[in-house]
């Protein structure tokens, strides 16, 4: 996740936070940000579609009319809309920090700590991360 995330990131990705929890609750809100993960997972590993997102070549309306046909039926109406809106803002570059910014309220919404764990093998038994586990929630009291 980024450091920092600028404020017109954390604007959109309030509006899409606050419009999941209203139409579904907490569980609204997970659903919301697993969507937005994998479209963002979709833009990153594909350069064709980061071009297509952030390129001021490629018409708006014809962007649109892109978009639709490739997140039709595979995201929901809601999701497709706000990535509709990004389109016509000019803002759909900013997804990715879209995602950031989103990520930080989810975490904070659900009373979660994101912690990264660095070891030589590049795994962790069970017992050490048990340990981890009560360390880290004694510390931080969650």
């Amino acid at each position: 996740m980024a450091t920092q995330i600028d404020e017109v990131a954390k604007v959109y990705a309030r509006s899409l936070f606050e419009l999941a929890r209203e139409l579904g609750g907490n569980p609204g809100v997970a659903a919301m940000g697993e969507e937005l993960r994998e479209v963002c997972a979709i833009v990153r590993a594909d350069r064709s579609v980061l071009e297509l997102f952030r390129s001021p070549i490629v018409d708006p309306g014809q962007r649109g009319a892109s978009l639709t046909r490739i997140f039709k039926g595979r995201v929901t109406d809601t999701f497709l809309n706000f990535i509709l809106v990004l389109n016509r803002k000019g803002r759909l570059a900013q997804l990715l920090s879209i995602e950031d910014a989103y990520d930080a309220m989810e975490q904070d919404a659900f009373g979660r700590i994101e912690v990264d764990v660095f070891t030589v093998s590049g795994s962790i038994d069970a017992a050490t991360q048990a340990t981890l586990v009560d360390d880290l929630t004694r510390s931080l009291g969650k």
